[in-house]
């Protein structure tokens, strides 16, 4: 049995996010959609912060282009206090 605590509001947001493109070489589009998010962080696969954007725009650049290639995580955070995270690659 596998049990998760994601509720419809929560893969409704999901939904609204966009990442592409997903691998890329250097830079990606986040597109928030109708999400009102007060920060978005980057890390890479050490858990440094390498980006972070306050009050980002409905469609902002991920400027991946002075880091290694590897995996990013990228945390989109919203008004009300929750975390979404999204896996970004770059090759």
């Amino acid at each position: 049995v596998i049990q998760t605590n994601i509720s419809v509001s929560e893969i409704d947001l999901k939904n609204e996010i966009k990442l592409y493109p997903n691998p890329n070489k250097g830079s990606a589009i986040l597109e928030l959609g109708n999400l009102n998010s007060p920060r978005v962080e980057v890390y890479d696969s050490r858990g440094r912060r390498i980006l972070l954007v306050n009050q980002p725009q409905r469609r902002t650049v991920i400027n991946l282009s002075n880091a290694s290639n590897g995996l990013f995580l990228v945390n989109i955070y919203t008004k009300n206090g929750k975390l979404l995270s999204e896996r970004l690659t770059k090759q």
